[in-house]
């Protein structure tokens, strides 16, 4: 549990999200996110506020274990064709920066993003801009 809460500070002080964190009037994501893979039982939830938003993906080691390569994450109900920068955090406690960070849009309001290769759990933020 501490390398989780170490992973989650580091996120809160280094991730794209954060000089909003503080300020934010999020949104719970209910029905609008899902993680999805053919080789791994996935569970995703989050909370978004306008175009800023985070989702933990955790794999349910209950089910499945090991590397998960194949992850897609879909969140609808952003702001249409938009322009955003996303960055996926380990939740390992080990990483002072991102797994992956990149610069994708919105299709309508949705995005879709395939995430990089993990083992147990990532947290995405997302920022319009």
């Amino acid at each position: 549990m501490r390398a989780v809460q170490r992973a989650m500070a580091t996120f809160a002080a280094r991730s794209v999200i954060a000089p909003w964190l503080g300020r934010m009037l999020p949104e719970p994501l209910v029905s609008r996110v899902a993680a999805t893979s053919a080789t791994a039982a996935l569970e995703a939830w989050g909370c978004a506020d306008g175009g800023r938003g985070l989702v933990y993906v955790l794999q349910d080691l209950n089910r499945t274990q090991g590397a998960v390569g194949d992850a897609q994450l879909r969140v609808s109900g952003l702001p249409a064709d938009t322009a955003m920068r996303v960055e996926v955090w380990s939740t390992s406690g080990a990483s002072e920066s991102p797994l992956a960070a990149v610069s994708t849009a919105t299709v309508g309001d949705v995005l879709v993003l395939p995430l990089p290769a993990f083992e147990e759990d990532v947290v995405v933020a997302f920022v319009a801009g």
